[in-house]
């Protein structure tokens, strides 16, 4: 990788966090980036830019009090497992969560990102 490269992506990254930390113009940031042909949509962010995309390791809680447009994801996990996954699994992280109620993981991520990036509504 050229050094000009890298140092443009270690700002980026530095700025990215920054902007999380803020709470503001995220999307904005986000958007730039894609401007530029680093990324296109949250839930394809480069892999140097994780800006709002859910993890495995994020819990329950977490996912849904920073994003709260993922709470209708979280309602048809119910109708597809038939529990109350916010509620028997607030504190679970969402690798945990999908072990015990038995929802396919991947899928989810992918539903909870295209939440946040208003590509479901």
């Amino acid at each position: 990788m050229k050094k000009g490269l890298c140092d443009v992506k270690v700002f980026m990254i530095t700025l990215c966090f920054i902007v999380r930390e803020q709470g503001s113009m995220e999307r904005q940031v986000i958007d730039l980036f894609a401007s530029f042909g680093l990324i296109i949509g949250v839930a394809h962010l480069h892999p140097f830019l994780c800006c709002a995309v859910i993890t495995p390791e994020m819990t329950i809680l977490d996912i849904i009090s920073q994003h709260r447009e993922t709470e209708m994801i979280f309602k048809r996990l119910e109708e597809e497992t038939g529990t109350c996954v916010c509620c028997q699994g607030l504190f679970l992280t969402l690798r945990e969560a999908a072990k015990r109620f038995g929802f396919d993981l991947e899928n989810a991520l992918a539903a909870l990102n295209a939440a946040i990036d208003g590509r479901i509504r």
